[in-house]
């Protein structure tokens, strides 16, 4: 099956959606600000949410056990709890659009816990 050269990503339910398709598609609804997912789309489209509404999000490694995430002091009630968001305007129409949102964004704050070359969890934070 050829892939579409219009697609810019591929869900999880194996549709390919161009740029502005995925744009709607998470901007709509909800976003989840501590997510711990396997999901590559997932995590991608709730990043990508975050920089374009300057939001901060927290990605907890998939592989984390609960106690690990206890130790780390993250309340394993908020993992993957969704909340509203506001639809920016204008939305990014394009690639280009959506890095220059980011570029000049004064807010956002990327967060990964991972347990990286250790085997001891620790965040990793980003500006954005």
């Amino acid at each position: 099956m050829a892939t579409d050269p219009n697609s810019f990503i591929t869900d999880v339910s194996g549709v390919h959606l161009g740029f502005s398709d995925f744009m709607g598609r998470i901007l709509e609804g909800t976003y989840v600000p501590l997510l711990k997912s396997p999901s590559p789309f997932e995590i991608l489209q709730n990043v990508f949410k975050a920089f374009v509404c300057e939001l901060n999000v927290t990605l907890i490694d998939a592989n984390l056990t609960p106690d690990e995430t206890a130790k780390l002091g993250i309340d394993s009630a908020k993992i993957n709890q969704s909340i509203s968001v506001v639809k920016p305007a204008p939305c990014p129409s394009d690639y280009t659009q959506l890095i220059e949102r980011v570029q000049q964004s004064k807010e956002g704050l990327l967060t990964l816990f991972t347990s990286g070359t250790t085997g001891k969890p620790r965040p990793v934070e980003h500006k954005f």
